[in-house]
Formats: C-alpha cells, structure tokens, sequence
C-alpha cells in the first residue's frame, strides 16, 4: 500500500498528517538540543538554546491544537479519532517534557559530568528519531516492514532508557556521598523515565495503526 495510512480514515488526512509530521519533527529537534545542552559549557550558548527550546516546544503546542482542531472539523470513527489525538497529545506532552528537562539541566547546571546524562539524552535522540520515522512511516506506507521496524525502535528506546536509569540509579546511591547530587540524579533519571514511557505509549499506538491499516 503505497497510500497514507490516515489517508483511509478521511478525505483530509494530509492535514493530520502534515500536523503530526511536524510536531514530531519539533520534537526531534528539541531531543538534539538537549544532546547539545549536555556537552556545553558555554553560558551564553546555554541560555541560546534554553531559548531555542521554548520556542520549539511553543510551536510544537500550536501544530497539537491545529491537529486538535482539525480533528473535531472531520468526520471519523471515535475509535480511530481517539488513536490520532492520543499520537498528537503523546507527542505534545513529550515535548512539553523535555523542554521540562532542558531547564532542569540549565538551573542545576549539569552536564557531562553528570552520571549517565550523556548516554539518557543520546539514547533520547535515538528514540525521538525512531519516532519521527515512524510518523513519516505512517505517513507514507511505501516499505511495511521498514515502518515496522521504526516501531520496534521506538519500543527499544524505551527499554533502553529504563534499563540505564535503574542502573544509573543504582549507581549513584553506591557511588556518591553527596545528598544534593543524588537528588538530582533522581529528579533527571525520572524525567527521563516518563519520556520513555511515552515512547512505550506511541508505539503501542501506532502499532495499532500498522495492524489495521497495512
């Protein structure tokens, strides 16, 4: 099936696509911002980019609330309705958390040296790519196994994720001495935890899609 997978739903779906396509692309955008973040130490360039997120993170709540609207404008099964506007609020809230992040990184100064935050924001990339590609994916429909394999990505970057907060975790009770730190290696291994719950949440969903559609 070389059509849009949306595209069955209703005859606007290039509008949900378009919508969609680039709040994931907003949001992969902001994942590499936070790899960015994490190995400055450059002040200046660090309040550049705090700056960058909330922008991004701002036009990425105006692509949800048009995707939103479009929605309530078309005629579609609730069930199908429900499907896109959680991938729609699941990538909304994403970006919402990481921009979170971002500042959180920026107010407690921390970077490289912080325990596991290079590997978490780079495996975060990872995964707000195998998003992106599976929007695109849906999107396009022109190679089934491949879009199915961004899925599984996506799910893996979940995994992924958790594996090395719970490690990470672990460490930092074993390791440092020092309360402050520890706490914030709390606060940051549980951001990154609810980010990639949200990974875990948007692959189930659009895997649904894939089964239906493909």
């Amino acid at each position: 099936m070389a059509t849009s997978v949306i595209q069955h739903l209703f005859p606007n779906g290039n509008f949900i696509l378009g919508h969609l396509h680039h709040s994931a692309d907003r949001l992969h955008s902001l994942s590499l911002l936070l790899e960015q973040l994490v190995h400055e130490a450059d002040l200046n360039k660090r309040k550049d980019l705090i700056a960058r997120s909330a922008t991004l993170h701002k036009e990425t709540v105006k692509e949800s609330r048009a995707l939103f609207e479009t929605l309530s404008k078309n005629l579609i099964t609730p069930f199908d309705r429900e499907d896109i506007f959680a991938l729609g609020s699941g990538i909304k809230t994403l970006s919402s958390k990481t921009d979170s992040l971002i500042r959180y990184i920026e107010q407690n100064k921390c970077g490289e040296e912080q325990k596991g935050l290079t590997s978490l924001s780079q495996s975060y990339l990872e995964g707000a790519t195998a998003l992106l590609k599976v929007i695109h994916g849906l999107e396009k429909m022109r190679n089934q196994k491949q879009t199915y394999e961004f899925i599984l990505d996506l799910r893996d970057a979940h995994n992924n994720i958790n594996d090395q907060c719970e490690a990470y975790m672990t460490e930092s009770f074993n390791e440092l001495d020092n309360i402050k730190e520890i706490l914030i290696n709390i606060d940051l291994y549980e951001y990154f935890g609810t980010l990639s719950m949200r990974f875990k949440e948007l692959s189930q969903i659009s895997e649904g899609f894939y089964v239906k559609y493909a």
